[in-house]
Formats: C-alpha cells, sequence, structure tokens
C-alpha cells in the first residue's frame, strides 16, 4: 500500500462517558471526606478522654447480660499472668500431695534434680523379644 491509500489515525469518541467517569471520582473523593471525617471525629473524642484522664473501660471489664460464653477476653492479662506464675512458683517450691490415696506427692524442684543427679534416670528392664545388641551377641 502506498501512503496514498493509509487512512489518517482516528480515535473511538463514544466507547467512553466522561460524564460516569466525573461521577465515579467525585463520589470516591465524598467517600474518602467522610471517613476522613469519622476518623477526625474519634480522634477528637478519644483526645478528650485522655485529657479528662479517664480511659475508657474495656469492653469485657463489665458484665452484661447476653455475653458470649466462656473463654472471654482477660481484663487485665499482665495481673492474671503474675497470679498465675506466683501460684506456679509456689507449687514449684513446696512439698505438698499430688493423690494422698496413692501416695504421689510433688517435691520442690531444686531437690528433684539433686535426686536425678544423685541416682540418674530410671531404665526399664529389657523385654524378652528385644534384640540384643550387636555387642551382646559377641559375648556368647
Amino acid at each position: 500500500m502506498t501512503a496514498e491509500h493509509t487512512p489518517p489515525p482516528r480515535h473511538e469518541q463514544r466507547d467512553i462517558n466522561f460524564r460516569y467517569v466525573a461521577l465515579f471520582f467525585l463520589s470516591l473523593f465524598l467517600l474518602l471526606g467522610l471517613a476522613l471525617g469519622a476518623m477526625a471525629g474519634l480522634f477528637r473524642t478519644f483526645s478528650a478522654w485522655q485529657q479528662a484522664g479517664q480511659p475508657p473501660a474495656p469492653p469485657m471489664a463489665q458484665v452484661r447480660p447476653g455475653q458470649p460464653p466462656a473463654p472471654r477476653l482477660q481484663v487485665n492479662p499482665g495481673q492474671e499472668l503474675e497470679a498465675f506464675r506466683q501460684v506456679e512458683e509456689e507449687r514449684l517450691s513446696s512439698y505438698g500431695w499430688v493423690d494422698a490415696e496413692a501416695g504421689v506427692i510433688h517435691i520442690p524442684i531444686e531437690r528433684a534434680l539433686e535426686l536425678l543427679a544423685e541416682r540418674g534416670l530410671p531404665v526399664r528392664p529389657p523385654s524378652g523379644g528385644a534384640r540384643k545388641s550387636q555387642s551382646e551377641e559377641g559375648k556368647e
């Protein structure tokens, strides 16, 4: 083909509607403005609480009717963890009964380590059907 028969370059004019594109971006900016306004309101509320020196109560601090079943979120996990560790530490450093009828007791962990160092770990007797090791076979 020669340059005389080449059609001039053109673009399509009917596929896009500028009104819909403009409406989309306008609604996008309006929603963005609403979201920013809501965030600013929340920040003002939180700032007022902080300046008053009264943080909002944790949502699970009060028992309300219709609460979900346990387990629920902890109100003060740091304090509860400290209390749990204190109970565990007392158990690890004291003597006491686990099951008095069966004669099972617990002893302090330090004493248990000393006994383990003195006596070693308990060893089970070999079962009758166990295969002999190569060193035992060589002795026979």
